[in-house]
């Protein structure tokens, strides 16, 4: 995101939103093992975290990746044991 606000402003900007999503990525970690939905509070810390920093947005890409491959496998092997079932 290409912003031309100043040094401060900046710095603020990524304070606030490196402890609001970095809060709600860690919220979504602890509910891996407490009961909640951690499965929308971890993407969710992401995409706060990704309006400020490079690293969340390539674990999108990461993920995304792999989902879009085991989904590809999945589709494959689906085929294959309905030909073969």
């Amino acid at each position: 995101m290409a912003t031309t606000q100043s040094g401060p402003i900046r710095l603020i900007r990524k304070l606030i939103i490196g402890i609001i999503g970095g809060g709600i990525l860690f919220l979504g970690i602890a509910l891996i093992f407490l009961p909640g939905p951690a499965f929308v509070f971890i993407p969710l810390g992401l995409g706060i975290l990704s309006l400020e920093f490079e690293w969340p947005r390539r674990v999108f890409q990461w993920v995304r990746s792999r989902l879009l491959r085991q989904r590809r496998q999945d589709e494959h092997n689906n085929t294959f044991s309905k030909d073969n079932g």
